[in-house]
C-alpha cells in the first residue's frame, strides 16, 4: 500500500516538474522528467520493498541508507556514458534535484515507523502526499520569482529539509489518533 501511495505521488510530482521545465525551457526537455521519475524509483523502491521484510527500525535505516547511496551512485555512473540531448538534460536536473538524496533514508524511516508495528494507513498517506504537495505549492509560488537554476536548488533544499524533519512529523502523526 505504501508503495502505491509513493508511486502515485511521485508521478504527480514529476508531472509537475515537467510543467516547470516546460515553463522555463521547452516541451521536448520536459520529457526528461520521465527519466527522472525512473531514477527516483530506482533509488527509492528497494528501501520501500524492505519495509515489510525488516521489522527493526535501526536495521531498516542502515539497509535503506546503503541502498539509497549505492543506487544514486549507480545512476551517477551512467552519466559518463551519455552526452546527448534529453538524457544529458536529465542528468543536469538529477545532479541538482538529487544532490541531497542520502537524507531520503530519514523519510523511508518515517514510513517504516508508521508501518511497523502498527498500521497507520491514514497517517502514512498524509506523510507521503503532504511532503510532495508542500513542495509543489511552494515551487508554484516561487516559479514566478526565481530563475530555473535557483528553483532547482530550492526544490532540492525543500526536499532535503522535509526528509530530515520527516521523523519528527512521523512522531506527530503517530501519536495522533
Amino acid at each position: 500500500m505504501e508503495i502505491i501511495f509513493y508511486i502515485l505521488t511521485e508521478i504527480i510530482y514529476y508531472l509537475f516538474l515537467s510543467i516547470i521545465v516546460t515553463k522555463f525551457n521547452n516541451t521536448f526537455l520536459a520529457y526528461s522528467c520521465i527519466l527522472l521519475f525512473l531514477f527516483s524509483l530506482f533509488i527509492s523502491l528497494p528501501s520501500l520493498i524492505f519495509i515489510k521484510k525488516i521489522k527493526n527500525h535501526k536495521i531498516f535505516f542502515i539497509v535503506s541508507t546503503i541502498f539509497t547511496i549505492l543506487n544514486s551512485y549507480l545512476v551517477l555512473l551512467l552519466r559518463q556514458y551519455t552526452s546527448f540531448g534529453i538524457i544529458n538534460f536529465s542528468f543536469y536536473l538529477y545532479t541538482k534535484l538529487f544532490m541531497l538524496i542520502p537524507f531520503y533514508s530519514f523519510f523511508t524511516l518515517s514510513i517504516h515507523k508508521l508501518c511497523i508495528p502498527i498500521k497507520k494507513t491514514k497517517q502514512l498517506a498524509i506523510l507521503i502526499v503532504l511532503k510532495k504537495l508542500f513542495i509543489i505549492i511552494l515551487i508554484t509560488i516561487f516559479s514566478f520569482i526565481l530563475q530555473f537554476q535557483q528553483l532547482l536548488v530550492l526544490i532540492s533544499l525543500l526536499d532535503c529539509i522535509l526528509n530530515i524533519t520527516s521523523p519528527l512529523i512521523c512522531d506527530i502523526l503517530f501519536n495522533k489518533s
